[in-house]
């Protein structure tokens, strides 16, 4: 049984308990009222204050304690288990960055100058960057950009990844 529960329980079991000392308590004021009605003939003490109007007080106060507690307890009892949120662990794995010489010298060297520079710009983004930031930094048209980059993937160097309404250009991992 979860705690919570349990202490819906103790809440429950409490209000009872407060509920009913409510009642010996109004019991046992209405006995010494009795008491001094036949000493005095009267309910009214000296300050004019009735003495059953004291006692209900006293039966109310306790009965509106008890209910705010028993009300909680309830809650707490009926309270539906919250699910357990997944927590997901990612496991960091640190790679050697390599200089930007050593990722740029991976270009097999029979690239022409126009298909190293594209590879260059790639590589020089992390190895990732939309096809229309390669358009915008190569200063080449777009068709020039889409041939060198369908050679480069023919090769097998780069993948192109459907990116909204561009692609973005990946380099393979050897």
């Amino acid at each position: 049984m979860r705690v919570v529960k349990k202490i819906g329980i103790l809440m429950l079991v409490i209000a009872v308990i407060i509920a009913l000392f409510g009642v010996w308590l109004k019991v046992y004021n209405d006995k010494l009222t009795q008491i001094n009605v036949n000493e005095t003939g009267t309910c009214y003490l000296p300050d004019g204050t009735c003495l059953h109007t004291t006692s209900d007080s006293i039966l109310y106060f306790t009965f509106g304690i008890a209910t705010i507690i028993a009300v909680i307890g309830v809650y707490l009892l009926l309270k539906k288990k919250e699910p357990k949120r997944a927590v997901i662990k990612k496991r960091i794995i640190e790679k050697p960055v390599k200089k930007m010489e050593e990722r740029t010298a991976e270009a097999p060297r029979t690239l022409g100058p126009e298909m190293r520079k594209m590879f260059d710009l790639i590589a020089q983004s992390d190895g990732a960057i939309l096809q229309r930031e390669l358009v915008m930094k190569s200063g080449m048209d777009k068709v020039k950009v889409s041939r060198i980059l369908d050679k480069l993937e023919m090769q097998g160097l780069i993948e192109r990844r459907r990116h909204g309404m561009s692609n973005l250009v990946v380099l393979k991992k050897k």
